[in-house]
């Protein structure tokens, strides 16, 4: 259990970076976290509340990164 003293209330919980297999990615990634759901359930069962850690990046060697660029929906510089 998270609370073995039961003096402690849970608070909120941070998943920091690595969480998703890329950057942009808005998925766990199953080879870390074979079960997010169940995971995230039994935390906020838990009384936590839950914060993924985010960037404003995106790894270019991906799917994701294709299909914004295709579409123009990546930030670029003055000159495109």
């Amino acid at each position: 259990t998270f609370l073995p003293d039961r003096k402690t209330s849970p608070g909120v919980l941070m998943i920091d970076d690595g969480w998703s297999d890329s950057y942009g990615r808005w998925h766990f990634s199953r080879e870390k976290f074979y079960d997010p759901e169940g995971m995230l359930s039994e935390l906020h069962r838990l009384g936590f509340t839950v914060m993924l850690w985010i960037c404003p990046f995106i790894t270019p060697d991906t799917q994701e990164y294709r299909e914004l660029e295709q579409t123009g929906l990546l930030v670029t510089d003055r000159d495109g």
